[in-house]
């Protein structure tokens, strides 16, 4: 009787440790949410992703940055500036960076009517439309609600470069202290990033940590 009871508990914490096993295992793989939930996190690298939410006049320059520094960037503009700026989109597609759209309806009729715009825009540039990203997080799960029958990507950053004060070397603080493998950093073109750019490339290296597309990423 001993025996059969002891074999019984036996086998009870070999099944407990095969159930702890496989959950450490799960913990282990990176954290690429599936297809069907916005996408906040990849594999190895880090992503750069610059929200234009205007005509922002340091714009130029940071994709020059990017050229010279051999860093691409992922810019997610809006469906009029795609229509305004059709020239600045293939620029970023020769200088090795990628575009998205950034959505800015918050309801889903009016979501569907920009991402068919959008794509359509993207087209008239000869880039296709695989990235998106809503203006507002709480928007994501929408806007990914509206694409999950299109070949497109939501994506919503790990963390953002808030800053609004002028002094770079907190940019870069943020950078040695948020990022991680597989990270998603979102932030705009403002002065400030454009002249900590090259020290935020730093950090990043320092790090370990290798700028890719989002296309490289995401696969």
């Amino acid at each position: 009787m001993f025996s059969k009871n002891h074999h019984s508990h036996l086998w009870s914490i070999l099944i407990l440790a095969l159930i702890a096993f496989a959950y450490l295992i799960t913990l282990a793989q990176p954290a690429i949410l599936p297809s069907s939930s916005p996408v906040y996190r990849a594999g190895e690298g880090v992503g750069l992703e610059c929200v234009v939410r205007w005509e922002a006049q340091s714009l130029q320059r940071l994709l020059e940055l990017a050229e010279q520094e051999k860093t691409p960037i992922t810019f997610f503009v809006p469906l009029q500036y795609v229509w305004d700026n059709p020239q600045m989109l293939k620029e970023m597609s020769q200088k090795g960076c990628e575009a998205g759209l950034l959505v800015c309806s918050q309801d889903r009729k009016n979501i569907l009517s920009e991402l068919e715009e959008g794509a359509a825009a993207f087209s008239a540039c000869g880039i296709p439309l695989r990235f998106v990203m809503a203006e507002k997080d709480e928007n994501a799960a929408l806007v990914e609600s509206a694409v999950s029958q299109e070949e497109l990507c939501t994506v919503i950053s790990s963390f953002d470069l808030l800053n609004r004060s002028s002094d770079g070397s907190k940019l870069v603080q943020r950078i040695e202290k948020k990022t991680f493998d597989g990270a998603i950093i979102r932030f705009e073109p403002t002065k400030t990033i454009v002249g900590s750019f090259s020290q935020i490339l730093e950090a990043l290296r320092a790090g370990g940590f290798v700028p890719q597309t989002l296309s490289a990423l995401l696969g």
